[in-house]
């Protein structure tokens, strides 16, 4: 399994594994999803990292980093969406694919990685791997 930002080509074909992620939600827009993506591929403080079997997506991780309120020098990522397709979706490619907002977060300067789900019906998606706060050494 490879791991890596998207390609504007890539769009279309991530587009389809974000409509499955989002399909449990009532209220999904795709033209919403697009921005999403979008906001999370062109900012420096947000990440989109997809991966791929072959030239196939098969899942991602995405979110951003920040400072605490109260020390901007304590920088945290926040994983707020992760998905693998079913076939694909086992602890190890999770794992794999927290490796790698980990090591984005560090890249960064962030010492902690926290889970938090953009809306309570995607929590089900963190339930898969231990889903509450890793620190970075």
């Amino acid at each position: 399994m490879e791991v890596r930002t998207i390609k504007p080509e890539d769009l279309d074909s991530t587009l389809d594994i974000v409509e499955e992620y989002f399909s449990d939600l009532a209220d999904y827009n795709p033209d919403d999803a697009v921005e999403t993506v979008k906001t999370y591929t062109a900012q420096y403080h947000y990440t989109w990292q997809t991966a791929y079997i072959d030239s196939t997506p098969v899942g991602f991780v995405g979110g951003y980093i920040m400072a605490a309120p109260w020390n901007e020098q304590k920088l945290t990522g926040y994983i707020t969406m992760i998905y693998l397709v079913e076939e694909h979706s086992t602890v190890i490619n999770y794992e794999t694919l927290i490796d790698y907002f980990t090591r984005w977060t560090s890249e960064l300067g962030g010492t902690r990685v926290s889970f938090i789900a953009v809306e309570p019906e995607l929590q089900n998606n963190f339930n898969r791997f231990d889903a509450t706060e890793r620190r970075i050494d």
